[in-house]
C-alpha cells in the first residue's frame, strides 16, 4: 500500500476493546480498527492488476497471465496479530471477508471473548416536523379585460394569515424540505373604469376576494451557523374562493372568478433561531371563469413567520 495523509470521517461499527471503523466515499470503502486506546489502523486490503512487466520482473507472478487481478489480503494478518483472544484459532481470521458484515461479527465476537460487551446505539434520523405561524403582507396587481372594457385596478396591499408545515428530510444533513403553507387572505379594491369602444362613459367597478390559498413545494437550506440560515423555494399554489366572488361592474356584465386556481411560485427567505422572512413571487395566471374574459392577477408575498413547533 502507498499512504497519504487525510483527514476522514469514519462511521463507528463495533465498539469495546478492539473498535472498528467504517469509510465510505464516491464507492471506495475501507475499513479502520483500534486495540484498546492504541493509534488507529487501516486494515489493509488492495485489489489490484498485474501488467506484463510486472510478470517479468517478480518470480511470483511467472504462471500468470497479463492483467491477471490479485489481492492484498494483509488485514487478516493484522486481525491474528492485534484483534484476537485465547481462544482464537489462526483459520479464523482466513475466513473473515472485507466488508461490514464479516468484519463487524468477527470483532464482537473477538469482544465477547475478552469480556468487552459494550452496546451500540446508533441515532436513526428521522423527518422532522416544523410548525410556523405566518403573517403574509401581499401586494396584488389586478388587470381584466372583455369585449368593451381593458383596464386594471390599482396595486393594491393585502393581508393573511396562516400556518406553515414543513417536513424536513434527513438525507444531506436537512438541506431539503417539503413545505405547505395553507393562509387566508383578503383583497378589496374599487375604481372607476371607461368603456374601450367610446372611452367615454365611465362606471364603477369592484372586486371583494376572500381567499385560501396554498402553496406546496421543495425548500433548500444554506445554513449560514448554527442559528441562522438562507433558503430557496419553489412549487406551486392552489387558490379557493368563494363561487360567488366576481368584478362586479355598475353599468355592464359582471366577470366571474374561477373557484380554483393555479400558479407556480418562487421564493427566497432567512430564518434566525425561530423567525423567518420570506419573499414569494407568483406567476401571473387569469383567474376568470369564462373563456372569453380575461383576470390576470398578480401577487408578490412578504410572508413573516415564527416557529413554534419543531420535532
Amino acid at each position: 500500500p502507498v499512504f497519504k495523509n487525510q483527514t476522514l470521517f469514519l462511521k463507528l461499527i463495533v465498539s469495546g476493546k478492539n473498535v472498528l471503523y467504517q469509510y465510505y466515499n464516491d464507492g471506495i470503502e475501507k475499513f479502520f480498527y483500534r486495540k484498546e486506546n492504541n493509534q488507529i489502523k487501516q486494515l489493509i486490503f488492495i485489489k489490484y492488476k498485474i501488467d506484463y512487466q510486472d510478470i517479468k520482473n517478480n518470480a511470483e507472478y511467472k504462471n500468470l497471465e497479463p492483467n491477471s487481478v490479485l489481492f492484498n489480503e494483509y488485514y487478516k494478518k493484522q486481525l491474528f496479530l492485534d484483534v484476537r483472544c485465547e481462544e482464537t484459532l489462526a483459520s479464523e481470521p482466513s475466513n473473515v471477508n472485507y466488508n461490514a458484515h464479516d468484519l463487524s461479527k468477527y470483532f464482537v465476537k473477538i469482544n465477547n471473548c475478552n469480556g468487552s460487551t459494550e452496546k451500540l446505539e446508533f441515532e436513526v434520523k428521522k423527518t422532522i416536523i416544523s410548525l410556523k405561524a405566518v403573517v403574509l403582507v401581499n401586494k396584488y396587481k389586478v388587470s381584466f379585460q372583455t369585449s368593451s372594457l381593458d383596464d386594471s385596478f390599482n396595486e393594491n396591499i393585502g393581508f393573511g394569515v396562516g400556518a406553515d408545515i414543513e417536513f424536513l428530510f434527513p438525507f444531506n444533513n436537512y438541506k431539503w424540505s417539503l413545505f405547505v403553507e395553507p393562509s387566508f387572505n383578503i383583497y378589496q379594491d374599487s375604481k372607476i373604469v371607461k368603456y374601450a369602444l367610446y372611452n367615454t362613459i365611465s362606471q364603477n367597478a369592484s372586486l371583494t376576494m376572500n381567499a385560501i390559498q396554498v402553496p406546496i413545494g421543495l425548500r433548500y437550506h444554506f445554513d449560514l451557523n448554527n442559528n441562522s440560515k438562507i433558503f430557496l423555494g419553489a412549487g406551486l399554489n392552489v387558490t379557493y374562493v368563494n363561487e360567488k366572488v366576481k368584478i362586479d361592474f355598475e353599468n355592464s356584465v359582471d366577470i366571474p372568478v374561477a373557484e380554483f386556481t393555479y400558479n407556480f411560485i418562487f421564493s427566497t427567505g432567512y430564518k434566525y433561531k425561530r423567525i423567518a422572512a420570506e419573499i414569494r413571487w407568483h406567476t401571473t395566471n387569469n383567474v376568470a371563469l369564462g373563456y372569453y374574459d380575461v383576470i390576470n392577477f398578480s401577487r408578490l408575498n412578504l410572508v413573516l413567520k415564527y416557529e413554534i413547533l419543531k420535532k
